[in-house]
């Protein structure tokens, strides 16, 4: 039996001829009984077997309704509330356009009330096949497959994000998972059952469930669910069932209500979940605007932010996208990637130095881009401190040489990347990016906006902590890091990229906007929850080892002075108050500078820079912590 409703309803080779034969037989059964329950007095005298020759029309109306709803394509083993709206959809246009017929085109009387009862009889029997074919599945496959991998499952989160999770479960034959219950934090759903399945206590309750009933894993499905709600919840089971209990998190919502989630798809908890920032409805419609048949130039392509915003800018169907870059396999690699995932947009690799104005020129002139993103710059804050001349000759050289080109070509926008390490820099690169901020600034008194976006570490960025920690821990251990109190500020690539792009398209010249990257985390803490991700217990399978502040590092970094921020109308995104601002001559003065580096020793290369940016201190570090609390291991390890 179910075999066959298998192939009635369920898989990719359920026949379509049988769920329209079905549809079919209930819109002639429920017409038929309508007909014929209607009193003889509305029919004007005329047989109830002369609308024969109609019913095919009110067939075909219906049959036409369902495929420009795509209602077709549902699959009836899967029914939901949306499935039953669009039957309702289409069965009510398809009753208006008969009814329409009926008065005004077809020679024979056809009572209104027959019509109106055929609608209603129509739903309750079609409704009722597809709500019937999935309560069959359900009972079917509510036992669990009698074999020994059977697992015990808490789902946490009452929701529609649960709903939906076990509802998924339950219609997955031998999934192997027994989920013994719910649990929500919200009181009101206490005792209450989803899908037959109980909501049996809160938060508070898991060491007590999982031992009453041998839980094995906990699935979290909890829509937008933010890092530190996910930090949250796994510390409250840590604390409750300890090494007891998986504990797993579903895929995004989105793909849940699409019907594409299997039970095998729900994985371990990453490092990426417990640092993201609640999700946001952003309104793309300024960054499309901006984007959509432009041509775009971004710098610094083949670096970790520059190929994110690749890729987000080339899903939004520029004119032309160009990509630079002065490393060659980095560059070939993002416009591979794009090539593959975007075949229609126009790419145009260009392997090149940005502090090369010539080559520049040629590109612009070529090119002629009307939005430039300026991503390309030295980053690593040790290396930079054992290579100042490089720091200060490519960041500052290359925002001078695209800026004074891109005013040149009148492009519309020139968005510069910023960091937060800009704030009172205690090293080399925050030094010369706070310079690259004020070579923008200076140069926002003509016709091309300028702006410069800043936030903190992005999440498995080439050379930070996250790609050392994982390597780290498949050796084994340890795990270095500089201070057991160092914090840094985190966010996901892709949701920086998201706010940077907002930011280029709402922006205001000579203005400064900065990411709201949440609260800062200790990078002790980071490196505890990726060894207990990784099932290995800190200090125990792991050790932590502390090496010490590395050259030009701060304890913890700052957006922006207090004070000096201000919300704008996009969520996570701040423009901050600008009370100085550099002189005319600041431009030609940091170019002097950054070719006269190229013939000065690291001592006057710093005197230099705090010419420029009085703020500078490169004592700040050190001057933070005298020394670590303890040095175990003279291995370089987090920032």
């Amino acid at each position: 039996m179910i075999t066959h409703l298998h192939y009635l309803a369920a898989g990719r080779n359920a026949s379509k001829g049988v769920k329209y034969a079905i549809d079919t037989t209930i819109m002639v059964v429920s017409f038929a009984v309508s007909a014929l329950i209607v009193p003889r007095s509305l029919w004007a005298g005329q047989s109830v077997l002369a609308i024969i020759p109609y019913v095919p029309i009110l067939i075909a109306f219906r049959f036409i309704c369902y495929y420009a709803l795509r209602h077709h394509v549902a699959i009836w083993r899967y029914s939901s509330l949306v499935d039953l709206t669009k039957l309702i959809e289409s069965a009510l246009i398809s009753s208006v356009l008969f009814l329409f017929a009926a008065l005004f085109v077809f020679p024979v009387t056809i009572p209104p009330l027959v019509i109106l009862l055929d609608f209603m009889l129509f739903l309750f029997l079609a409704g009722g096949a597809r709500l019937t074919i999935r309560r069959i599945f359900e009972v079917y496959l509510e036992t669990p497959a009698e074999d020994r991998d059977v697992r015990n499952v808490l789902i946490y989160g009452g929701g529609r994000a649960g709903e939906l999770l076990l509802r998924n479960i339950k219609s997955t034959k031998h999934s192997g998972v027994n989920v013994v219950g719910l649990v929500d934090d919200d009181p009101f759903k206490r005792g209450r059952r989803i899908h037959n399945v109980p909501v049996i206590g809160s938060g508070t309750d898991i060491s007590r469930l999982v031992s009453e009933f041998d839980v094995n894993e906990i699935y979290f499905a909890i829509a937008s669910l933010s890092g530190a709600q996910t930090r949250r919840l796994l510390k409250l089971i840590e604390d409750q069932a300890s090494d007891r209990v998986r504990v797993k998190i579903m895929p995004g919502l989105n793909d849940l209500v699409g019907g594409r989630v299997t039970v095998s798809q729900l994985r371990s908890i990453e490092i990426k979940d417990l640092l993201r920032r609640m999700p946001v409805e952003l309104d793309n419609t300024p960054v499309l605007r901006m984007i959509r048949g432009r041509r775009i130039l971004i710098a610094g392509a083949g670096g970790s932010i520059g190929s994110e915003l690749c890729r987000q800018v080339a899903q939004l169907k520029p004119a032309e996208l160009i990509v630079l870059d002065q490393s060659e396999y980095s560059l070939y690699q993002i416009t591979e990637q794009l090539h593959e995932t975007y075949p229609g947009v126009n790419i145009h690799p260009v392997v090149l130095d940005a502090c090369r104005e010539d080559q520049v020129r040629a590109v612009f002139r070529e090119h002629h881009p009307e939005h430039v993103f300026h991503t390309a710059a030295y980053k690593h804050v040790p290396l930079m401190e054992m290579n100042p001349v490089s720091a200060v000759y490519n960041n500052v050289m290359s925002t001078i040489v695209l800026s004074r080109v891109s005013k040149r070509f009148r492009v519309d926008r020139f968005v510069l990347i910023s960091t937060d390490k800009a704030v009172q820099p205690t090293n080399v690169m925050g030094a010369t990016k706070r310079m690259c901020e004020l070579v923008a600034l200076n140069e926002s008194n003509g016709g091309t906006k300028f702006m410069a976006v800043r936030f903190g570490n992005v999440l498995d960025s080439s050379g930070s902590v996250i790609p050392k920690f994982k390597k780290q821990i498949s050796r084994g251990g340890p795990i270095t890091v500089t201070h057991p109190e160092i914090t840094r500020y985190f966010m996901l690539i892709p949701e920086a990229v998201e706010l940077v792009l907002q930011a280029g398209a709402i922006g205001e010249s000579g203005s400064i906007y900065v990411l709201n990257m949440g609260d800062p985390i200790r990078i002790r803490d980071l490196a505890e929850y990726m060894i207990k991700l990784s099932g290995l217990t800190p200090d125990e399978d792991i050790r932590i080892e502390y090496s010490g502040l590395r050259p030009g590092e701060k304890m913890h970094e700052t957006l922006y002075f207090e004070g000096e921020e201000c919300n704008t109308s996009i969520p996570d995104l701040m423009i901050l108050r600008t009370t100085s601002m550099p002189d005319n001559g600041f431009t030609s003065r940091a170019e002097q500078f950054a070719a006269e580096c190229l013939h000065m020793t690291r001592e006057e290369i710093r005197a230099g820079l705090l010419e420029f940016v009085p703020e500078y201190n490169p004592q700040g570090a050190r001057a933070e912590v005298a020394a670590p609390a303890h040095a175990a291991s003279e291995t370089n390890g987090g920032p």
